[in-house]
C-alpha cells in the first residue's frame, strides 16, 4: 500500500508544516490569540514566558490565501533542500534549521532587527541556502517565468522592496547573510579545515550501533 501523501513529505519538512497547521488552527479557533506567540524580551525574561522564543517562527497570520501561499512556499524551499541535498540526512538538516533559527534570534534580542514574528525570516534564510546550495534547479515565478534558483534571493528582495518598503529589506538582508553564513559552514568552512561542524546525524548513528557481536534479547 502506498504511503498517504503527508509521509511523503520529508520528515522535517512534515514536521515544521504540521507545526504551521497547528496554529493557524488555534488560532482561527480562537484558543490561542496572536499575541501569546509574538516576540518580547520584557515577557520573556521577566516573565518567563520562554514559549516566545519558538512561537515566533510559526505564525504567518490569520486564516487565509496569503498565509496558504507562505506555508505553501515553506514546503516548496524546505523540503527540495531536505530531499536533495540533505537526502536521509534529517538530523543534519534538522540541526540547520535549529542553528538558523537560532541566529535569528541572537540578531532579535541585540536589536539588529525588531519584528514580532520571524517566520518570514526564516523561510527566507532557508530560500537563501536553496538558491546557494542548489543553484541552478529551475523555479517557477508566479507560476508563469523560469528562472534558475541563484537569482531568487534578489527578485524576492525586489518584491520586498515594492510591497513593503526598505524596513522589510533590511530583514532580507539579514536573512541573506544568516543564509550566507550557514551555507559557509556546510560547503566551504569543512573544505578548508576538513571538518564539518552541522554534521551531525553520522556521529549520532555511530554513538548508538550496537557492537558487533552484541546480542540482542527481547523479552
Amino acid at each position: 500500500m502506498d504511503a498517504l501523501p503527508v509521509f511523503r513529505v520529508p520528515p522535517v519538512t512534515r514536521t515544521l508544516l504540521c507545526i504551521y497547521g497547528v496554529i493557524v488552527v488555534l488560532c482561527y479557533m480562537e484558543v490561542v490569540h496572536p499575541l501569546q506567540l509574538m516576540y518580547s524580551n520584557t515577557l520573556i525574561f521577566q516573565q518567563k514566558q520562554y514559549w516566545r522564543l519558538f512561537t515566533p517562527f510559526f505564525y504567518y497570520g490569520s486564516l487565509n490565501l496569503n498565509t496558504a501561499l507562505e506555508i505553501h512556499w515553506i514546503y516548496v524551499v524546505s523540503s527540495a533542500i531536505e530531499e536533495q541535498y540533505f537526502h536521509r540526512r534529517a538530523i543534519d538538516y534538522a540541526v540547520v534549521v535549529s542553528v538558523s533559527a537560532l541566529l535569528i534570534l541572537a540578531a532579535r534580542v541585540i536589536g539588529i532587527i525588531d519584528v514580532l514574528f520571524m517566520s518570514t525570516m526564516l523561510e527566507s534564510v532557508l530560500m537563501y541556502l536553496l538558491s546557494r546550495l542548489l543553484p541552478d534547479q529551475r523555479v517557477a515565478l508566479f507560476a508563469v517565468i523560469e528562472a534558475p534558483m541563484r537569482l531568487l534571493p534578489a527578485f524576492y528582495c525586489l518584491m520586498m522592496l515594492y510591497n513593503q518598503g526598505t524596513s522589510a529589506v533590511k530583514l532580507n538582508l539579514v536573512s541573506c547573510f544568516i543564509g550566507h553564513c550557514m551555507w559557509y559552514t556546510l560547503e566551504i568552512f569543512p573544505r578548508i579545515t576538513g571538518i564539518n561542524l552541522l554534521r551531525l546525524q553520522n556521529h549520532l548513528e555511530r554513538l548508538f550501533q550496537a557492537a558487533p557481536g552484541d546480542e540482542i534479547v527481547v523479552n
